[in-house]
C-alpha cells in the first residue's frame, strides 16, 4: 500500500470536508424546493420588523434548546474526556451538519467518535447512543401519554386483524431482539447485551442529569412549535396542544428507523394530526418548516463554519 504524504492526508481531509458541506447544503435546498409556494409566500410575509419581537422570541427558544443538548452532551461525555462548553459546542453543531444528509441522523456517531482518541472511540459511540436513547425515551413516554389522552378524538382503525398484525410484529422484533442480544452489531464488540451492560455501569447521577436535561429540551421545542403555530394563526390553547405535540413528537421520532426523514415526513405527520383540531394544513406546514430551519438549518450553517476550522487529522 502507498502510503500518502502529510499535504495529501491534509488534501484530502480538506476535501471530505467540502463534499460533506456540499452534501449538506445540497440537502437544505431540496427540502426548501420542496415546500409549495404558498407557504414560502406566507413566511416572507409574515416575518416583517413589525414581527420582529417575536422572531427573536423564537431564536431565544431554538438557542435555549441547542444549549441543552450542548450541556448534556457536555455532561455525558465527560465519562471519557471533560469538555469545555465551546468544546461541546464544536462537537455537537459539526456533528450536525455531518448528520443533516444522512438517514436517522446516523452521521452524527462518527462524527463525535472523530474528536476523541481512537482509544476511545467506541465508547464516544456509545455515550452518543446513551445521550440519544434519553431523549427518545423522553419522546416514548410523553408520546404514549398524549395518545391515551386523544385517543378518542382520532380516527382509527382497529380492525382484530390489524391489530393481530401489529402485535405480531412486536414480538417478533422482541423475540429476534432476545436472541440476537450477543451477536456483534455493525460495529466490532457492540451487541445488545454488552451495550446495556455499559448503560447499566453508567453514574446513577449521570442518568438523573441526561433524562432531566432531555426532559427540559423537550418542553422547549415544543413550546416553540406552540408559539410558532400560534404566529400563524392557529387558533388552539396551550393545554389543549399538548397531546397533539406529544403523539407528533412520537411518531416523527419513529419513521427514521425505516426511511430516511425529513421536513416533508415531520409536516405530513403534523398535518395529520392537528387537522382534528381543525388548523389550516398551510399553517401546520409554514409551523414545522421553521422548526426545521431554527433547529436543524441555523445550527448547522455554525457547524459548517466549525468543520472547516476543525483541525485535519
Amino acid at each position: 500500500m502507498v502510503a500518502l504524504s502529510h499535504k495529501a492526508k491534509q488534501y484530502a481531509w480538506f476535501a471530505l470536508k467540502v463534499f460533506i458541506l456540499f452534501l449538506a447544503f445540497w440537502f437544505v435546498h431540496q427540502r426548501l424546493a420542496e415546500q409549495p409556494f404558498p407557504i414560502l409566500k406566507m413566511l416572507y410575509s409574515k416575518f416583517q420588523w413589525d414581527m420582529l419581537p417575536s422572531c427573536l422570541l423564537f431564536l431565544l427558544l431554538a438557542t435555549i434548546n441547542w444549549s441543552l443538548e450542548i450541556v448534556k452532551w457536555q455532561k455525558v461525555s465527560a465519562v471519557v474526556k471533560k469538555l469545555s462548553f465551546q468544546e461541546a459546542t464544536r462537537q455537537s453543531l459539526v456533528a450536525l451538519t455531518v448528520s443533516l444528509a444522512t438517514p436517522s441522523r446516523i452521521g452524527e456517531y462518527g462524527a463525535k467518535a472523530y474528536f476523541f482518541n481512537v482509544a476511545d472511540r467506541k465508547k464516544i459511540l456509545l455515550l452518543t447512543l446513551f445521550s440519544n436513547s434519553a431523549q427518545m425515551m423522553v419522546t416514548v413516554i410523553l408520546g404514549v401519554l398524549g395518545f391515551i389522552l386523544i385517543e378518542h378524538t382520532l380516527v382509527l382503525s382497529w380492525a382484530p386483524f390489524k391489530m393481530l398484525g401489529f402485535i405480531g410484529v412486536v414480538l417478533v422484533l422482541l423475540v429476534t431482539g432476545y436472541f440476537f442480544r450477543k451477536k456483534e452489531l455493525m460495529v466490532k464488540g457492540f451487541t445488545i447485551h454488552n451495550v446495556y451492560i455499559y448503560f447499566k455501569k453508567l453514574p446513577g447521577s449521570l442518568w438523573i442529569t441526561t433524562f432531566g436535561l432531555s426532559l427540559l429540551r423537550y418542553f422547549t421545542f415544543a413550546t416553540l412549535f406552540y408559539l410558532i403555530l400560534l404566529f400563524f394563526g392557529g387558533q388552539i390553547e396551550f393545554l389543549d396542544a399538548i397531546p397533539y405535540l406529544f403523539l407528533m413528537y412520537l411518531l416523527v421520532s419513529i419513521v427514521p428507523m425505516f426511511m430516511i426523514f425529513d421536513v416533508v415526513i415531520r409536516g405530513s405527520v403534523a398535518v395529520w394530526l392537528f387537522g382534528f383540531l381543525g388548523i389550516n394544513e398551510m399553517i401546520v406546514l409554514a409551523t414545522v418548516l421553521v422548526m426545521w430551519l431554527l433547529n436543524f438549518v441555523i445550527p448547522a450553517i455554525f457547524g459548517s463554519f466549525l468543520l472547516l476550522k476543525s483541525p485535519n487529522k
